[in-house]
């Protein structure tokens, strides 16, 4: 009977420490997954930027006028709201 104790607690134990081991794993890779999302979404986003920024000056020296000048403001407000992200 004490051994059929000892022995249910040596398999219990052993579980948990297999459950243990998995979300530790679990976690690590969770926690690259997240490194990767940021990092991925920060070169995203210069690109964005960069692309705004390009067809705002294109726009600046194609359109004249007080619609130019609105449509360049309007482009470099959404590039500035980029950088908030």
């Amino acid at each position: 009977m004490i051994d059929d104790l000892l022995n249910e607690l040596r398999k219990n134990g052993e579980k948990l420490m297999i459950r243990i081991s998995v979300a530790s794993s679990a976690c690590r890779e969770e926690q690259a997954s997240r490194k990767a999302i940021d990092e991925s979404s920060r070169e995203e986003l210069k690109v964005l930027k960069t692309s705004i920024q390009g067809t705002a000056e294109t726009l600046g020296s194609s359109i004249k006028g007080q619609f130019g000048k609105g449509t360049q403001e309007a482009l470099k407000n959404q590039s500035e709201s980029i950088e908030g992200f």
